[in-house]
């Protein structure tokens, strides 16, 4: 069997509460994680939370690990959405601490400076985006929280670098016209 294939054998047999193919995935995606659980702390969180790159990463791949249709989709899959858990698991970690003080967040979503607001305010767009744009907010949490390229997203995805090009552009623009 493959590594990709043995992957998602383990990821499916995790999510039916096999410990040892939990902690197969976990030891095989550690350092890809631990990546992507930086990059989200790094996107302007550092300082703000209390939560290192080891604490967003256990408490993004506890949540994510045993969820249902993850492991049909494959690994890239599964590291786009472990880079959507590790927001929800910064901005459930803001809230809360009950502090609504603004975070840089560096990342060109309103232009080539960092613009900073409040983490919340943004969770709250992506989510009123995803429910007439799923796949463009799937993108925009990629891009913003991850650190992820279009390329990167376009595997994640399963789609057409065109596509993410696309679904980023109408994304961003949405973002910046509800953005206060």
């Amino acid at each position: 069997m493959h590594s990709h294939e043995t992957f998602c054998a383990d990821l499916e047999r995790a999510a039916d509460g096999d410990h040892a193919a939990r902690e197969r995935v976990y030891e095989r995606s550690y350092g890809e994680l631990a990546e992507l659980a930086k990059a989200a702390l790094n996107r302007g969180w550092r300082g703000k939370v209390s939560m290192s790159t080891i604490d967003v990463l256990h408490s993004a791949f506890a949540r994510l690990v045993g969820r249902a249709k993850v492991e049909q989709r494959g690994r890239a899959y599964f590291f786009g959405c472990f880079a959507k858990t590790c927001r929800d698991v910064l901005v459930d970690h803001w809230k809360k601490k009950v502090r609504r003080d603004e975070i840089t967040l560096i990342t060109e979503l309103l232009g080539d400076e960092p613009a900073a607001f409040d983490p919340v305010q943004l969770d709250d767009l992506l989510c009123r985006l995803s429910e007439h744009d799923p796949r463009g907010a799937t993108v925009a949490t990629m891009r913003i929280f991850a650190c992820m390229t279009h390329p990167e997203i376009a595997a994640a995805l399963d789609l057409s670098l065109r596509t993410i090009e696309a679904d980023w552009a109408h994304a961003r623009l949405w973002l910046q016209q509800h953005f206060s």
